[in-house]
């Protein structure tokens, strides 16, 4: 598994104004709007545009902050588990 560096920073977040489609993979998660954000990882000198992970808004997002790769399940079926990549802040301005 890919492990993201520590050098990714947030360099642009959004919410997409389209509505989200009907689940696609006989799936029962129901689709919502999610911010996304263009990650830059340093160290390899590319941007990477992703959703971010639940829960965490555009309001919560800043140009320069340092973002972690996390993992969501994205649908199951009879043999496997599908995963996709989120963006998440490293530090989500909580006291924990």
């Amino acid at each position: 598994m890919y492990a993201a560096p520590p050098s990714a920073i947030n360099q642009s977040s959004t919410v997409p104004s389209a509505r989200p489609t009907a689940p696609k993979y006989g799936t029962s998660v129901q689709p919502t709007a999610t911010a996304i954000a263009a990650v830059e990882l340093e160290e390899e000198g590319m941007t990477i545009l992703g959703q971010v992970a639940d829960g965490v808004g555009v309001d919560a997002l800043t140009t320069g902050m340092p973002m972690e790769l996390v993992l969501r399940e994205l649908y199951q079926d009879d043999e496997h588990v599908y995963f996709t990549w989120n963006w998440k802040p490293i530090h989500d301005g909580s006291d924990t």
